[in-house]
């Protein structure tokens, strides 16, 4: 966190319940000039050190975010570089996807679960997903997110949210200015964003965002859940779990297919996609 350009806290008061990670906030802005942004129904001690306060109605984080990377996407000021090679954005999806009145293709109202065939990957004759570099490919995952979030105009969001417009765009233009090579955001959230029925969508989308801005895998980036305890986020890294691996790999059974590393590698290694390289993986761990 000391490494950020700029923290947006959001359904999190660091400042009272996560004090250590809000200290290195503060050296941050001290010796870095890094902007700290706080959304939150609330004026508590960690909007009070904040350098934008933007206040919101309970619930509407995803309006609020949504909002945030419509104006990102709509602006070309996403980092185009990473979001091109490091996602999933020139990948083409299936006909069969779609969204309407609030609800994705495939959903069984009976049963109140998705049928997720529609949502595939178009692929080759190897199961290699086909890819359109340039982002323009109507049924490419980026041009989908692009329409998917277009609904979240400035004035809506702010509507909803209730936040007044001219900080809406101020903390979205704060933020959005490290979707650059040499600058890092970082997300932190708490409990004010997961204990939601939405929970999970919430947390989503903080990961939308910081895809288009290349905030992954870079010092002072990430999205940061606040937690009292590092093996509760780590455990399935830290090989904590009985049935995962660290790296995220299933651990064997008593399966007789899991008899020796030729028989695991052969049953939990795709023919395509990231998790071609699990064999690199286990022998490596």
């Amino acid at each position: 966190m000391r490494n950020t350009d700029c923290a947006l806290i959001i359904g999190s008061n660091a400042a009272e319940n996560h004090p250590m990670s809000f200290k290195w906030l503060m050296k941050a802005k001290e010796t870095r000039g890094a902007k700290i942004i706080h959304v939150d129904p609330r004026f508590c001690r960690t909007s009070a050190r904040s350098d934008i306060y933007a206040p919101l109605r309970s619930g509407t984080d995803i309006a609020f975010i949504g909002g945030m990377i419509n104006y990102i996407i709509q602006n070309n000021l996403y980092f185009r570089d990473y979001v091109v090679n490091y996602t999933n954005a020139p990948f083409i999806i299936e006909d069969g996807f779609d969204f309407n009145d609030g609800l994705f293709s495939g959903y069984d109202p009976e049963k109140r679960k998705y049928d997720q065939s529609t949502w595939k990957y178009k692929t080759d004759a190897d199961g290699n997903p086909l890819k359109d570099m340039t982002l323009e490919h109507p049924r490419c995952v980026f041009q989908l997110l692009k329409k998917h979030y277009e609904r979240y105009d400035v004035d809506t969001v702010c509507k909803i949210t209730g936040t007044p417009k001219e900080l809406f765009l101020k903390v979205t233009e704060t933020f959005a200015a490290t979707g650059v090579p040499d600058k890092s955001g970082t997300i932190l959230y708490a409990m004010g964003t997961t204990q939601h029925s939405v929970g999970s969508e919430n947390v989503r989308a903080y990961a939308i965002l910081q895809l288009l801005l290349g905030n992954i895998g870079v010092p002072g980036g990430g999205v940061n859940a606040m937690r009292g305890e590092s093996n509760v986020q780590g455990a399935c890294d830290m090989g904590l779990l009985m049935h995962v691996l660290t790296g995220y790999m299933n651990a064997p059974t008593n399966d007789p297919v899991y008899a020796d590393l030729a028989g695991y590698l052969k049953k939990e290694t795709p023919k395509a996609g990231f998790k071609v390289n699990t064999p690199k993986w286990l022998v490596s761990m």
